[in-house]
């Protein structure tokens, strides 16, 4: 027996190497799933709808972010040109006298549209971590979709009042439903 295994032998184990080397390669395919140093960053702005309505005592809130399509500042290599974010949250205390008033949870979407036009969709779990007035900050992860395992969070301002008295000018038939949002969020 010599030192030295055959030619066939070494050959044999080389293509065995090159092979599962090829399969791993051709059997992992590039995901923004969790990926360190991705972060996109977009403008958000909609309309936001308060169920049953903010009065002006304090009441537990459903309340639906409905986003338009604005612009993003694309980290990530995906060349994402917009996005588009909707979100639900439960039980946010809010008030006309004293605005928001704690926190809440919910599900939220976002639609990624790319440079070549084509589109996506990401699932994102969201926690309003506190709120002061007409602002709020929230944070979460990526469910599902496009950047899955992420971070998430977000600035967002509403205008309870609008003026002089928006929100209280509502109390007569429930309560203020709806008014419009600005803000940002970041997947990082």
């Amino acid at each position: 027996m010599t030192p030295f295994p055959s030619l066939a032998k070494r050959l044999s184990l080389a293509l065995a190497a090159v092979g599962m080397a090829a399969g791993l390669a051709l059997g992992s395919p590039v995901t923004a799933q969790a990926q360190p140093n991705i972060s996109v960053s977009c403008s958000a702005a909609g309309l936001t709808e308060f169920h049953p309505g903010v009065q002006l005592w304090p009441r537990p809130q459903q309340i639906t972010y409905k986003g338009q399509p604005d612009s993003c500042t694309d980290n990530s290599g995906f060349g994402i040109r917009e996005a588009r974010l909707t979100a639900s949250l439960q039980n946010v205390w809010l008030s006309c006298l004293a605005g928001g008033m704690g926190t809440g949870t919910g599900t939220a979407t976002i639609e990624w549209a790319f440079d070549d036009g084509t589109r996506t969709s990401s699932t994102v779990d969201v926690s309003l971590d506190h709120s002061i007035l007409n602002h709020g900050s929230v944070s979460g992860h990526v469910r599902s979709g496009l950047f899955a395992g992420q971070g998430f969070s977000g600035e967002f301002s509403t205008s309870l009042w609008g003026g002089a008295g928006a929100c209280t000018i509502g109390i007569p038939a429930g309560g203020l439903t709806e008014t419009s949002f600005t803000g940002q969020f970041s997947v990082l």
